[in-house]
């Protein structure tokens, strides 16, 4: 038999492979004497810490130094309390829809959100204003870095600066432009202590100079001849620069920078959902690192899950499950206040990722393994009287019962047989064994993919499952 436990690979083809992973992550088992070299581990739940729905959206985090958390809901900059009671209104912006960008620097935030009056916050004075100066132009990002706030002018190549840790003022001269391609600046990001204006077509990177005719110098070393197509999907964790990218030949294909050299770290299977997206310049990611792993996770409209990167090189998806189909995760951006992971959504809520919660704020979290399947159809009839799971049993702390499902395809995952439900064990219970007997067979020329799942509120991760195959005549 294949292995069970893998990555998600279901490509367009499903006679191919039709492989799935939703809601669960590989885990390497470091010390390589344990039962399997990989589990699969549920992904975190959410618990409900606030209700804005009243706000259209979450549209940003940011933390500064000493744990301070802050937030941009619909046209409000809020800092979070650190207990998560309550948040306290800091400044308005002039927009209230839309991804926002915020800068940290030494004494002051900037929020940049497309208009020509972003919001600045006093750190110490612990006051916000609008920005206006003759010399501030459309923005939706700004970065810090050498002691000024740094930001890109819409719908240009240029890109503009304010005085020395004083984000309120600005030199008509104190701008330049990215000069490689006219492609337009659509995002700016500071990696390696250096900027990187990310146009649809090339990369360029400036950093700090040391002359006194210009805050920035281009770094002539480094030529990137892919674009950025979504620039809301390019984001920065485990010291490398990820991005959704293009070049002259195509697009949607997930890079990541160690250096300077673009990678690609996505694979048929994930690229095939996201050039099939109805607007993938609208795509998102956000990034956590949880139990040291360490996550990419890009979201489309018109993909119906979240597609999510571990930066050890393998794939999953996070996804709801709404009336019996799946849907991208509610999630849209995070941030770590350094106690806990929160996550905003698009309608107004936001939620603490918690890996000890089996639900997502009381909705199905549905965790879900297909198995590859065989990929050289047998000469001879399989039979399989049994098949075994080995995963978290007995783990519930109240009188429920849950349970898993076994299904099974022999057509490459296009229809599947009636699930076949199984005790996940009741309360002390943690040498429950699953197994399912008489599960059928093949015929000469046909494959068998498994399918387990697991919606119930409870610990569900998969060590392997164990299937028994006898050969027929």
């Amino acid at each position: 038999m294949v292995p069970f436990v893998g990555p998600s690979y279901n490509l367009r083809v499903t006679a191919a492979d039709c492989q799935r992973t939703v809601n669960m992550c590989l885990k390497k088992i470091e010390s390589g004497t344990g039962k399997a070299n990989y589990i699969l581990e549920s992904v975190p739940g959410m618990v409900e810490r606030f209700d804005l729905s009243g706000a259209p959206k979450v549209r940003g985090f940011a933390t500064v130094a000493g744990g301070r958390t802050f937030i941009v809901y619909g046209s409000a900059l809020a800092e979070v309390a650190s207990d998560m009671s309550q948040l306290t209104g800091l400044a308005t912006l002039a927009t209230d829809t839309g991804p926002v960008s915020i800068a940290i620097g030494r004494d002051h935030i900037v929020v940049a959100d497309g208009s020509s009056t972003p919001v600045y916050y006093d750190l110490s004075a612990s006051s916000g204003f609008y920005i206006i100066d003759a010399n501030m132009y459309p923005a939706s990002w700004v970065v810090y870095l050498g002691g000024r706030f740094v930001f890109g002018r819409d719908g240009t190549d240029q890109f503009f600066w304010s005085a020395q840790d004083d984000p309120t003022r600005y030199d008509a001269l104190d701008f330049a432009t990215a000069e490689a391609m006219p492609d337009g600046v659509i995002r700016g990001l500071v990696y390696r202590e250096e900027l990187w204006l990310m146009g649809t077509a090339t990369i360029e990177v400036y950093r700090v100079s040391q002359s006194a005719d210009s805050a920035f110098e281009k770094n002539t070393g480094v030529s990137i001849s892919i674009g950025c197509i979504a620039k809301w999907a390019a984001q920065i964790i485990d010291n490398s620069l990820f991005w959704l990218g293009q070049d002259d030949n195509g697009g949607a294909i997930v890079y990541r920078c160690q250096g300077y050299t673009p990678q690609r770290v996505s694979t048929y299977a994930v690229e095939e959902k996201l050039q099939a997206s109805v607007s993938i310049a609208s795509a998102r990611a956000f990034c956590y690192q949880m139990d040291g792993q360490a996550f990419y996770c890009v979201s489309s409209p018109g993909v119906d899950t979240t597609w999510c990167f571990e930066v050890q090189g393998n794939w999953h998806e996070m996804a709801e499950l709404v009336n019996g189909s799946y849907t991208a995760s509610r999630a849209v951006c995070h941030v770590y206040t350094g106690l806990r992971h929160l996550v905003g959504t698009d309608d107004g809520f936001v939620y603490e990722l918690d890996k000890d919660v089996y639900t997502n704020a009381g909705d199905v979290l549905c965790r879900e393994r297909i198995s590859p399947h065989s990929a050289i159809p047998p000469d001879t009839a399989i039979f399989f009287p049994r098949a075994r799971l080995i995963c978290s049993v007995g783990t519930v702390t109240d009188d429920s019962s849950p349970m898993v499902e076994l299904s099974y395809s022999n057509d490459g995952g296009r229809t599947w047989h009636d699930t076949l439900p199984r005790s996940l064990g009741e309360v002390g219970e943690t040498n429950k064994a699953i197994r399912w007997n008489r599960l059928g067979h093949i015929e000469p020329g046909q494959s068998r993919a498994w399918k387990v799942r697991c919606t119930d509120n409870v610990q569900f991760d998969i060590i392997d499952l164990k299937v028994d195959e006898v050969l027929g005549s």
